[in-house]
């Protein structure tokens, strides 16, 4: 066996009896010195996309030799040439193409060129394709293959897991068939897989960097590979009662203490998973293995895929104890397989790992020179240190600041938080891994009480108290300041006010408590004092309008009222009202207005405006229809004519009528005189 792959070992065949003649005589024409040449290759089932290696022996000393790859019709499907070595012996790879229309069967044929010697060998296309990642170095990329894992292609470490990829092509739709996974959970007495997880487990950023689980580079997968569209939970490997019998080199890992990490699933297309075996093992105490068989369906006819992770084992106190892990397996590799598919051999597919990088983590401590002491002095200068040897060291501190030293084993450092709290010192100490950007790394963290060796003391004086108008600004650049004095170690301080509110009678007047406050840094208060604020309002509002003046006015020249407004130095609508009152004079159209306009705001500070308005009647009444003086006979005295008056005011004048006779020369000769006479309510009168 080398590198985990079967051989196939096809001695020469001579085609006929003629070149059996001919050979014959050519070994005894070389003083009969008996010859067989001979091809092999490195596995009986060959891969698309691999390095399939062929070498054969006794050729003669240093002759080219043609290789050739034939269908079994003989068609030449590639050829080469390669050398033998001084014993005639030679070695050639094959990098087998990702052609999906091979044949199954390719016979491998080498012919020296200068002997003439031939021979051939037969390999098979799998239709059973085992997979592990080489995760890459610094220097190597990720890909998938079927050869070793080492520390040249891949950098693995203890605690991660080796992803996987199983393929089976030309499945039939509804037929169910089952496999094996197998591990070495033990190698020579060390632990090396000790569970199954998710093959993303780890590897998800290497897996996606080469394009997924179908990816061809540098192994193909089948033509119909498929992402993977489920999962089945692997048993849980830390429950006792999902083993068939747990071997004694194996049962910490039921214990109760032990943690497995992550997720543990088989991932898988184009199947139904039936069922899962228990965890059964093989092998001996020193070497054992870890199996576990897959009862699946096939949905459609074509391949199916599996895909799943072998955990590292860790050799950490918590899980297989220091040193036993598997990266201290020295030498001779370990391994990972599928086997008996459907209960035959003839499909088993192994992987092996070989040399993982084992992490380096440093042991951290944090050690500050008196370990005895409960507290540290605040805002003064402190050491501590540790003596773990790593190649980056990172401080972080809360409730204090790094002075200096940060990136190296010691610093100083100041408390800054406030006495009665705690700081806090914490340390990541890492180590590269040397195989990748990968750092190993271990924390510690100590809290130390902070104390106070030289107190701060504050003296704070409020600013006097003060009333003020409600227009007036509260700002303390108008109401005052507070000040404040400080000694010992203090730190940053800051002085602050905050407001808290009494309504007044009124709604423009209230009390103002104003809390000055003296604080640190963390928020915490150290002084503090309160002043009032008094806010009055003793403004009444002021009319907006100058006021009417007094008037005399006649009776039937009244103005009307005009519209005041008023502004309020606090309030914005202080409210104006209107009254107006009527005094008699000595008759009903001769009388006194006396107009008052009143503004007020909210605190009910008022203001007045009034005006008098003296209202007299002196027009007369005016007649009208008086007749003419006429000159009539006596038989012919015209009746009283119907006579009216009007008056500015009064509506209804009084009329008067007077008649007075003037005797004539005669008795049927007089003079007859008629007055009318309209008289208003105050007086006035005219006649005619």
């Amino acid at each position: 066996m080398i590198l985990g792959k079967s051989f196939l070992h096809n001695r020469i065949t001579f085609k006929s009896l003629k070149l059996t003649l001919i050979l014959l005589s050519l070994i005894l024409l070389m003083s009969s010195s008996a010859f067989a040449v001979a091809i092999e290759s490195s596995t009986e089932y060959f891969e698309l996309g691999i390095d399939l290696e062929v070498y054969g022996d006794s050729y003669l000393s240093n002759e080219d030799i043609t290789i050739q790859v034939k269908y079994t019709n003989d068609f030449i499907y590639d050829s080469w040439s390669t050398s033998a070595d001084v014993s005639g012996s030679f070695y050639t790879t094959w990098e087998t193409p990702i052609d999906y229309n091979l044949p199954d069967t390719l016979i491998i044929v080498s012919t020296g060129d200068s002997s003439g010697y031939i021979a051939s060998t037969t390999v098979i296309l799998s239709n059973n394709i085992f997979h592990h990642l080489l995760n890459g170095t610094l220097t190597a990329s990720p890909q998938w293959h079927n050869g070793n894992v080492n520390s040249s292609n891949s950098c693995y470490e203890e605690g991660s897991s080796v992803a996987h990829r199983y393929f089976v092509s030309d499945q039939n739709s509804g037929t169910s068939h089952h496999f094996t996974i197998q591990a070495d959970a033990i190698k020579n007495y060390f632990h090396t897989f000790d569970y199954f997880t998710d093959y993303d487990f780890s590897e998800a950023s290497a897996i996606a960097s080469i394009g997924g689980v179908c990816s061809p580079i540098a192994a193909a997968a089948p033509a119909d590979c498929s992402n993977p569209t489920g999962t089945y939970a692997f048993p849980d490997p830390t429950d006792s009662t999902n083993y068939v019998s747990v071997p004694i080199g194996i049962s910490d890992i039921v214990n109760g203490s032990f943690t497995a990490s992550g997720t543990q699933h088989l991932s898988f297309y184009n199947v139904v998973i039936d069922s899962v075996s228990k965890y059964f093992f093989t092998g001996t105490e020193a070497n054992a293995e870890i199996n576990l068989t897959i009862y699946f369906t096939v949905i459609d006819d074509g391949s199916v895929g599996f895909f799943m992770g072998g955990h590292l084992a860790e050799g950490l106190p918590n899980t297989w104890g220091v040193g036993n892990g598997a990266g201290s397996v020295g030498g001779a590799p370990y391994h990972m397989s599928v086997v008996n598919y459907d209960g035959g051999g003839g499909a088993n597919q192994d992987r092996s790992v070989q040399g993982i990088f084992v992490p380096s983590v440093p042991e951290v401590n944090i050690i500050y020179p008196d370990s005895d002491i409960d507290s540290i002095c605040y805002l003064t200068n402190s050491i501590c240190s540790t003596t773990a040897t790593a190649e980056i060291y990172t401080w972080t501190i809360t409730g204090g600041t790094i002075v200096s030293g940060q990136g190296t084993n010691f610093i100083e450092y100041t408390a800054t938080g406030s006495p009665g709290t705690n700081i806090t010192i914490s340390l990541e100490a890492c180590n590269n891994s040397g195989c990748s950007d990968d750092t190993y790394c271990a924390t510690e963290s100590i809290s130390i009480l902070i104390g106070d060796c030289n107190p701060c003391e504050i003296a704070i004086s409020c600013p006097p108290d003060v009333t003020i108008s409600c227009d007036a600004s509260v700002d303390p650049s108008n109401t005052g300041t507070a000040t404040y004095s400080a000694t010992g170690n203090c730190p940053t301080l800051s002085l602050n006010h905050t407001d808290s509110f009494v309504a007044g009678s009124c709604s423009q007047e209230q009390t103002i408590y104003r809390l000055w406050e003296v604080s640190d840094n963390q928020s915490n208060i150290l002084a503090s004092c309160t002043q009032t604020i008094t806010v009055e309002d003793n403004l009444a509002p002021t009319f907006d309008q100058t006021c009417p003046a007094d008037i005399v006015v006649e009776c039937d020249n009244v103005p009307q009222a005009p519209t005041l407004t008023a502004t309020d130095n606090c309030d914005l609508a202080p409210v104006v009202t209107f009254n107006e009152t009527t005094t008699p004079g000595s008759c009903d159209n001769s009388y006194t207005i006396t107009r008052t306009w009143t503004a007020t705001d909210e605190c009910n500070n008022s203001t007045t405006s009034a005006q008098t308005i003296t209202v007299q009647d002196t027009t007369y009444p005016t007649l009208a229809g008086c007749p003419t003086d006429i000159t009539v006979s006596c038989d012919n005295i015209p009746v009283p004519a119907n006579v009216i008056a009007t008056d500015n005011c009064d509506p209804t004048p009084v009329i008067t009528f007077n008649e007075t006779t003037i005797p004539g020369s005669c008795d049927n000769s007089y003079t007859l005189t008629r007055t009318w006479t309209a008289t208003d309510d105050c007086g006035n009168s005219s006649s005619c």
